[in-house]
C-alpha cells in the first residue's frame, strides 16, 4: 500500500539529515493560520520576541533565520506516538495515517493545537522557553476523545487541503519544497477511515453513493445470469437422475 512507499511515509524521518522533516514542518504554521489565526500570531510573536534578544533586529534577518516548529517534530516523525502513553490510542492514530493523506499528521497537530489553545495563550508570550515546553508537552487527548480528535482532523482536511496550505505557505514566504510527500495531490484516502461503533464516515458514504448506484444494475444483470445458469443445470441434473 501507498503508506509503505519510500518517498511519502514512515521514512520521512529516516533520511540523513532532518530536512524531509523539516519540509513538513513548515507547512504546520501555514495550516494553524488559516485554521486559529489567534493561536497563529501569539505563536508567531513569542518566536518573534525571542529572535529580537538574540540581537536579531531586523526583519528580514529574523525571516531568513526562521526555524521550523520543532516543538512538533516527535509528532510528525513518531506519529505522535512518543507523545501517548496508551498503545491502544497510539494504534488508533496510527490507523488514520496509514489510510490518510501523508501529511494528516499536521492535520491532527493542528486540531490538537486548537484543543489546548487555553492552555497556550495563558503563558507569557516573552518567555520563549515556557511557550516551547507547554507545546512539546502538550497533553494529546485520551482515547476517549481521540475519534473526535480524528474526525476534526479530517474535517480541516476537506475544509484546507493540501492545496491551500502550500498556497498559505508561499504567500507567508515559507519555502515549500516540491518533494514527493508535501507535492501530492489532494486525494482523498481519509474517507476510508471510520470513526468505530455508533459513528461512521458520512463523507465516505456520500461519495462512495453513485459509484454504488452505478453498479446496482451490473449486479442484477449478474444475479440473473446466474439465476438462470443455475436453474438450467438442476433441471438437467434432475432430468439425468429421472433417467
Amino acid at each position: 500500500p501507498h503508506c509503505f512507499d519510500d518517498e511519502r511515509f514512515v521514512t520521512v524521518g529516516l533520511r540523513p539529515t532532518l530536512e524531509p522533516v523539516n519540509e513538513v514542518l513548515r507547512l504546520l504554521h501555514p495550516l494553524l493560520f488559516m485554521h486559529d489565526r489567534q493561536l497563529y500570531n501569539f505563536i508567531e510573536k513569542c518566536e518573534e520576541i525571542e529572535q529580537i534578544n538574540m540581537g536579531m533586529t531586523d526583519e528580514a534577518e529574523r525571516r531568513q533565520n526562521k526555524t521550523p516548529p520543532y516543538y512538533a517534530i516527535s509528532w510528525v516523525i513518531t506519529w505522535f506516538s512518543h507523545s501517548i502513553d496508551s498503545l491502544q490510542a497510539a494504534c488508533r492514530l496510527f490507523d488514520l495515517f496509514f489510510s490518510a493523506h501523508p501529511l494528516m499528521p499536521l492535520y491532527v497537530a493542528v486540531v490538537a493545537l486548537g484543543k489546548y489553545r487555553r492552555a497556550i495563550l495563558e503563558c507569557d508570550v516573552a518567555d520563549f522557553p515556557g511557550v516551547h515546553t507547554t507545546l512539546k508537552n502538550m497533553d494529546i487527548p485520551s482515547h476517549a476523545t481521540l475519534d473526535e480528535l480524528c474526525c476534526d482532523a479530517l474535517k480541516l482536511f476537506f475544509k484546507f487541503p493540501p492545496s491551500l496550505v502550500r498556497k498559505a505557505a508561499k504567500r507567508q514566504g515559507v519555502q515549500v519544497s516540491r518533494s514527493v510527500m508535501i507535492s501530492l495531490p489532494d486525494y482523498t484516502h481519509g474517507t476510508i477511515w471510520d470513526a468505530p461503533e455508533k459513528q461512521h464516515d458520512i463523507l465516505f458514504a456520500e461519495r462512495m453513493r453513485p459509484v454504488i448506484l452505478q453498479a446496482i444494475p451490473s449486479i442484477w444483470t449478474t444475479a440473473t445470469a446466474l439465476s438462470i445458469v443455475g436453474v438450467t443445470a438442476l433441471s438437467l441434473y434432475q432430468l439425468c437422475l429421472q433417467e
